[in-house]
């Protein structure tokens, strides 16, 4: 698969390269008590939204390498943000460390207007059918993603990116599948949902059941030596694989 050649910027305080950041999350950055998740390097914070249940905050998480972890049980955060990930055929990157179970219909993470519709919504990154999709999505139900492997209840590494026509899914350094295919139609998301997605801005049983240590996501696709770089960096921190 033919990836763009992007220079890195990296800094030695993060090891991840900054271009194109416009989220990353920390566990250790999550506040329970105001249920605010700050993000790291930019202003794209999130919240809980009104009539949700906050996650809980797990500090020193044996499962990752005694980081604090965020635990997903009915409830979810959002960014209320422009244009974090903005669907509509733009590129982007997206990781995610995380720990869930093994059970179809999970949603990740996903993107939706501030005025959605019950149409009007993009699940990013969830396992279904049991499997991982990495997904991006215009209107009328047009979409593309990728889609592979067998979700497992463990400790592990997703990243998924659009490259143009193209998107990949991977999962603990290793490409499981890429898929090329065109996106006819538009989607302008203003929302980014962290451990489940809205329909009609109200809560729904979509929601993921599991754990999220960490997320780092860019609007652009990360060419192969920057996913290497990225993933080295969690998987070191986190003891992944």
């Amino acid at each position: 698969m033919r990836r763009r050649n992007i220079r890195q910027s990296v800094v030695a305080t993060t090891t991840i390269p900054l271009t194109g950041l416009v989220g990353h999350y920390i566990g250790q950055n999550y506040n329970f008590t105001s249920g605010s998740w700050l993000c790291d390097k930019t202003t794209n914070h999130l919240t809980v939204p009104i009539g949700y249940t906050k996650p809980n905050k797990i500090g020193n998480d044996t499962d990752f390498n005694n980081k604090d972890s965020l635990e997903f049980q009915n409830g979810m955060l959002l960014s209320i943000a422009s244009n974090i990930l903005t669907s509509n055929g733009t590129d982007n990157t997206v990781f995610v460390v995380t720990n869930f179970i093994n059970t179809n219909g999970y949603h990740i993470l996903g993107e939706n207007k501030s005025t959605a519709t019950a149409n009007e919504h993009w699940n990013i990154l969830r396992f279904e059918s049991n499997q991982y999709i990495y997904q991006q999505r215009a209107l009328p139900y047009n979409t593309r993603d990728a889609r592979s492997g067998t979700p497992t209840n463990t400790k592990q590494l997703l990243c998924g990116s659009i490259n143009g026509n193209t998107s990949i899914i991977r999962k603990n350094g290793v490409e499981l599948t890429s898929n090329t295919s065109s996106l006819n139609g538009s989607f302008s998301a203003d929302r980014l949902d962290v451990g489940g997605i809205r329909y009609n801005q109200v809560p729904t049983t979509l929601y993921l059941n599991g754990k999220i240590a960490e997320i780092v996501l860019y609007n652009r696709a990360l060419d192969n030596t920057e996913l290497n770089l990225v993933e080295s960096y969690l998987n070191t921190k986190y003891g992944i694989y």
